[in-house]
């Protein structure tokens, strides 16, 4: 393609032509060396002067006014018509030639991309007047521009089509057209291709790119449709791929050394280490040459099809850079025969073959005389001509890989062509798939490659496919021919329609828009030892597979360009580990991040976590943050050693309980037993033991039983107890004022008092637990927000109101007992009981008034051993205080244990 120069508006004629359009153009002109002849009339003046069709116009210059009966190509065109013509306007494919919108749409995509220029978005009107000046002028004179160079005009024969809606059924087939627009079948209803779409390369591209897992990467497209709509097909793909554009360059049509060096500098700068390319070759070699002069290397680049194979790029000079390429390439395919096919044309046995001479001069380097075929000026010697004796002898086919892929497009295309009229030939009547079930009338074939009526369509289409690889290398932007038919639409209808396999065994068929099957060949550029690169396929696109598995690489066949077996890696930012998650950078792509470590109660358990996951309620990360494991318990329990010697203490206090209590009843009858209502004395010692195990209800796992009942039986209990120890001690204020002489007490003493006293206060405390149980019961619960990964096995209270009612209740008898008390403890006695309950309430107090302000600063199971520790040392202060000096005197001083001594007479 590097050869093909763009059409500078100028058509290329044979001498006989140049001739008469010169004669045309003159006519009105005085001719000066010879005065005796007349002038002819000025055109402008009267049109019936000149036209012999009647359907000309006066036009605007002289040059302008020349009618078509004065135009040899329309001649020409008239006389292979059956009926005769007066106007070339006549022809059935006139105006589809040259007037219809979407035939000229072709041509413009096609042109733009020949000339390395941006289409216009909206094309103007004078754009279609130049692209249809091209188009009547292929089709008058079959060539286009200065000498030999090259058009962008599709090889179709137009046929009638509908200008107003902008469609055509014209069928034109492509094998090199790969700009993803032409799929578009509402601009493009007739147009095929055996060339894959650039959407399917640009998902396989993409696909490429993910497959190494590279995230960050370049993209440098030529500033054409080719680049432009590629590369932004490309970008979509990638970025729906999650992989970033550190940045795109694009590479100028025209060369420009600062622009160039510019790409370069953005190249070296990158830390992008994948640079994609879009482009053309003869767009990228002035960017290669210059990032070669900069020795560039460790960049890995991957290629599109267009210069994925070429030989030009893949040189010496570029091979410590290039070195590591990865490209999609065009599906390689040896056609077969294609040799054999090649080595027996000749144009002395072919005059017909219009390839023939063009193919021998391409072969043998030489020219013909008196061709009409044109010549390729700087590349043949003028004096080298062809006699036609040259032997093929000898003579090698090129066999490199662009070859066998193109020619494998083209061999594709005119198969697709042939199985069309294969089967609109033998379409069977009543069988038809037109309506009413008919076939397509064959009755006005024109001019055609191969005899429809010798059986024989598919051997005469090979032939000449043959025929047409020879000239792929220097046409690769033509289309198949496909010669004027009066039943276009059947024909568009049967090659839209074809489903073949080939001779190398690949499925030929067209997709709703008009694409072939994408497959592409992964090439991979190898060096040897003398730094020469070749082209090694490494892998497979195939668009018919399964979604995920349309990309097959052999990685370990790959060579890198940095002498290693590992992948290279291109991102922005480090993949994160496992225990962190990315956290985009403001104002940078998405690819660009720090790692943060997970929140609390997070994990992420793969590298290049976007986000951490939150564990199970019940599970709780290790201190990486990879796993999730369940969750501690916390639970005051028997097991633990806090709980165990709180049990311990308890079931000491409770055991040495019941010795007291056995000790006061085997003493009964002595004094200082009898000596305070030994009923309440046996009350007291049975709720301070009570009391004591109350608290194993709290050492051990919550469960709804054990919530319901130790919070009312410890306070129920602990109000018995304190009630026994107010009775106690009104009863001594009561025993020594009864003494006096003419006191009214002694008829309170007895049991009444203490029963009632007993009782009324204990009852008040079982109110108060009852209403708390009915109203708002405790229950057991998980508390996992109290600790960080702990789960606290606790009872809910449920209502902290009536909880501090019931201590709160506590607390004023145990006031009142020590009010009543202290003002008790001067009574003359020599063992005055009320001094000791002065002491006991007094430590009950100072321990119920410390447990409150540890119960408000513990969590969890240290809460619950604060309450027990104030149940224990509480009772244990009672039980000390009360009994401890009664037991000294029952147990050890038994001499001490009289009613004299007792009432201090002795």
């Amino acid at each position: 393609m590097a050869t093909i120069q763009p059409y500078q508006y100028r058509a290329e004629y044979s001498k006989d032509e140049v001739i008469e359009r010169e004669r045309c153009r003159n006519v009105g002109e005085s001719n000066d060396e010879s005065p005796d002849h007349e002038p002819e009339p000025s055109r402008m003046e009267d049109v019936s002067t000149w036209c012999s069709c009647s359907r000309c116009k006066v036009m605007p210059t002289e040059v302008e006014n020349c009618c078509c009966q004065e135009n040899s190509g329309c001649l020409a065109y008239k006389s292979e018509e059956d009926t005769p013509l007066l106007c070339i306007t006549e022809l059935h494919d006139s105006r589809p030639a040259t007037l219809t919108r979407s035939v000229l749409r072709i041509m413009m995509v096609l042109m733009h991309a020949l000339r390395a220029t941006v289409r216009p978005r909206n094309p103007s009107n004078k754009w279609y007047r130049l692209v249809a000046y091209r188009s009547s002028t292929w089709w008058l004179y079959g060539r286009l521009g200065f000498r030999v160079r090259r058009s962008t005009l599709m090889e179709a024969q137009p046929l009638t089509s509908d200008e107003t809606t902008g469609t055509s059924s014209i069928p034109m087939v492509s094998y090199f057209s790969s700009i993803a627009l032409l799929s578009n079948k509402i601009q493009f209803p007739s147009f095929l291709r055996t060339m894959p779409s650039d959407h399917f390369q640009a998902r396989g591209l993409a696909l490429l790119v993910v497959h190494f897992s590279w995230t960050w990467v370049g993209l440098l497209s030529a500033e054409n449709d080719y680049g432009a709509l590629g590369a932004q097909l490309l970008k979509e793909n990638l970025l729906a791929s999650g992989v970033c554009i550190a940045f795109h360059e694009t590479l100028p049509i025209i060369p420009s050394a600062i622009r160039n060096n510019a790409i370069s500098n953005t190249v070296k700068a990158s830390s992008a280490n994948v640079i994609l390319v879009f482009s053309d070759d003869l767009y990228l070699l002035p960017a290669l040459k210059i990032l070669a002069m900069e020795n560039i290397t460790g960049k890995v680049w991957i290629a599109s099809e267009v210069w994925s194979t070429l030989s030009i790029v893949a040189i010496k000079d570029f091979a410590s850079m290039m070195r590591g390429t990865l490209g999609l390439a065009i599906k390689e395919g040896k056609v077969p025969q294609m040799k054999d096919s090649l080595l027996s044309v000749h144009p002395y046995t072919s005059p017909n073959d219009i390839f023939a001479e063009l193919y021998w001069q391409e072969v043998f380097q030489c020219r013909w005389q008196n061709s009409s075929q044109p010549q390729r000026d700087g590349n043949i010697n003028s004096t080298d001509w062809c006699i036609g004796s040259e032997k093929m002898d000898g003579f090698e086919i090129p066999t490199n890989d662009y070859d066998h892929r193109t020619t494998y497009n083209i061999y594709n295309a005119v198969y697709a062509v042939a199985h069309a009229l294969h089967e609109m030939h033998y379409c069977v009547p009543e069988d038809g798939p037109f309506i009413h079930n008919t076939c397509a009338n064959l009755g006005s074939f024109q001019a055609w490659q191969v005899d429809v009526q010798s059986n024989n369509v598919l051997e005469s289409s090979e032939s000449w496919s043959l025929k047409l690889l020879s000239l792929t290398k220097d046409n690769a932007f033509s289309l198949i021919k496909c010669m004027g038919l009066s039943t276009h639409m059947a024909l568009l209808y049967y090659v839209k329609h074809v489903h073949f396999k080939n001779s190398l065994g690949d499925e030929m068929y067209f997709d709703d828009n008009g694409d072939p099957p994408a497959l592409y060949d992964v090439v991979n550029w190898q060096s040897e030892e003398d730094g020469t690169i070749h082209y090694v396929n490494v892998g497979s696109f195939d668009s018919r597979s399964p979604q995920g598995q349309e990309l097959l690489i052999n990685i370990s066949a790959v060579q890198w360009n940095t002498h290693s077996t590992e992948v290279p890696l291109s991102m922005c930012s480090e993949i994160c580990l496992p225990g962190y998650r990315k956290a985009l950078k403001i104002g940078r792509p998405a690819c660009c991040f720090d790692c943060v470590p997970c929140a609390a109660g997070e994990i992420s358990n793969e590298t290049g976590s976007r986000n951490c996951r939150s564990c199970p309620i019940d599970e709780w990360p290790n201190e990486e943050r990879t796993k999730c494991f369940p969750k501690r318990i916390e639970s005051l329990s028997y097991q633990e050693p806090l709980g165990s010697i709180l049990t311990a203490s308890a079931m000491f206090c409770s055991f040495s309980t019941v010795i007291i209590l056995c000790t006061f009843i085997k003493h009964q009858n002595t004094p200082i037993v009898k000596a305070n209502n030994v009923k309440v004395t046996y009350l007291l010692l049975v709720s301070l033991t009570l009391s004591f195990l109350s608290t194993l209800l709290f050492i051990k796992e919550p469960s709804q039983a054990t919530c319901l009942l130790r919070q009312p039986a410890f306070g129920i209990m602990f109000a018995l107890c304190i009630s026994c120890v107010l009775a106690k001690t009104i009863m001594v204020v009561i025993a020594f004022s009864a003494t006096k002489p003419g006191s009214n007490m002694r008829r309170w003493l007895g049991n009444l008092v203490p029963m009632v006293t007993v009782s009324g206060c204990t009852l008040s405390q079982v109110l108060i637990c009852v209403s708390w149980l009915l109203l708002c019961p405790p229950f057991p619960e998980k508390n996992m927000k109290l600790k960080t990964g702990t789960i606290i096995l606790q009872c809910n209270e449920c209502s902290q109101t009536a909880f501090w009612c019931m201590l709160g209740y506590m607390g004023m008898l145990a006031c009142v007992s020590f009010l009543v008390a202290f003002l008790a403890r001067k009574l003359p006695d020599s063992f005055n009981e009320a001094k000791w309950i002065t002491f006991s309430m007094l430590v009950f107090l100072s321990v119920w008034f410390s447990f409150v302000l540890g119960y408000l600063s513990t969590q969890g199971k240290y809460m619950v051993a604060v309450e027990v520790f104030g149940i224990i040392s509480s009772s244990a202060g009672i039980l000390i205080c009360i009994f401890l000096p009664k037991c000294y005197i029952i147990l050890l001083r038994p001499s001490m244990n009289t009613r004299g001594h007792l009432l201090g007479k002795q």
